[in-house]
C-alpha cells in the first residue's frame, strides 16, 4: 500500500503547485542535479517529485527571491540547507526563511567565504600560470643562448682546423722546396 507520503509527483502536478511553466522547472532541476541533489528518474529519464522534491523546489524559489541571490547562489544554498535539513520534512508548507533567520544568514555568510576563496584560488592559479609561462621561456631563452653559442663555438673550432690546415700544407710544400 502507497502512503501519502510515498506519492510520486509528475512534473505537471509540480509545475502547477510551485506554479511554474515546463521549461523553468526542468532548469531548476538541472541546476540542482549540477550542485548533487537526486531526483528518481525513471528508465527513459523522466523526473518524479516526492514530497521533499517539493520542498527543495520550493526553498530554491524562497532564496532566489532574495535580494543578492542568483540562481546558482540559491541552488548551493538549497544544497547546504538539504545537507542540514536532510529533507525528511513531508509536508511543504514550512514558513519561508526570512532575511533575518539565522540559518538564512549562516547559509549567506558561507557563499560568500567559499566564493571569495574560489576567486583567491583563481587568482593564485593565474599567478602560478604566468610564473610556469615565464619559466618556460626562460628555459626556452635559455636554450636558444646554448645552442647559438654552441654553434659559434663549432665555426670556430672548423675555422681554427682550417687555418691550421692552410698553415700546415703550406708549411709542407714549403719543406720540400
Amino acid at each position: 500500500m502507497t502512503s501519502e507520503r510515498d506519492r510520486v509527483y509528475s512534473p505537471t502536478d509540480i509545475q502547477e503547485l510551485l506554479g511554474i511553466d515546463s521549461s523553468t522547472l526542468r532548469k531548476y532541476a538541472i541546476l540542482l542535479e549540477k550542485n548533487g541533489y537526486h531526483f528518481l528518474k525513471n528508465e527513459r529519464g523522466h523526473r518524479g517529485y516526492f514530497d521533499k522534491d517539493v520542498v527543495t523546489l520550493r526553498k530554491l524559489l524562497e532564496f532566489s527571491k532574495q535580494p543578492d541571490m542568483t540562481l546558482e547562489r540559491s541552488a548551493k544554498a538549497v544544497m547546504a540547507w538539504v545537507s542540514e535539513e536532510d529533507i525528511t520534512v513531508t509536508v511543504p508548507t514550512e514558513a519561508p526563511l526570512q532575511p533575518t533567520d539565522e540559518r538564512y544568514n549562516d547559509m549567506i555568510e558561507r557563499l560568500i567565504r567559499l566564493e571569495e576563496h574560489n576567486k583567491r584560488q583563481e587568482s593564485f592559479n593565474q599567478e602560478l600560470l604566468h610564473q610556469l609561462q615565464k619559466q618556460q621561456q626562460y628555459i626556452q631563452e635559455s636554450l636558444e643562448r646554448r645552442d647559438k653559442t654552441l654553434m659559434e663555438t663549432v665555426r670556430e673550432i672548423q675555422e681554427t682546423k682550417l687555418l691550421t690546415a692552410a698553415t700546415q700544407q703550406k708549411r709542407w710544400w714549403q719543406f720540400w722546396k
